[in-house]
């Protein structure tokens, strides 16, 4: 293992009622997982009120993946940067329409 960044929020913005926050883990490894072609471990999850709504992961024999609600699709990762800004679009779409319609897949999912 070469590198860890690890980052939590335990508070985001002001204007939403339920108590939210989000977890960032990155590990940079000295060789990739089974599956990604990269050399990151990462997680990255939005927590509303106390449920995980949102969440960017990669494991060993499954590869890169999001979940949302109950549904979990197939994120292909390029860079970490992309993927920050990725779960960032997703944080403020989720925050913005709200979490409860995270478990039904959107037509861009498809």
């Amino acid at each position: 293992m070469d590198s860890v960044w690890h980052y939590s929020s335990h508070r985001i913005g002001s204007q939403h009622s339920e108590p939210h926050h989000f977890e960032a883990k990155v590990i940079r490894l000295s060789e990739p997982l089974e599956g990604p072609d990269h050399p990151y471990r990462y997680s990255l999850a939005l927590v509303v009120a106390g449920e995980c709504v949102l969440r960017y992961d990669n494991e060993r024999g499954k590869g890169d993946h999001k979940h949302e609600g109950d549904v979990e699709s197939t994120y292909a990762f390029t860079t970490l940067s992309r993927l920050l800004s990725d779960f960032k679009a997703d944080v403020a779409r989720v925050l913005i329409n709200g979490w409860s319609n995270t478990n039904h897949r959107s037509a861009l999912d498809e």
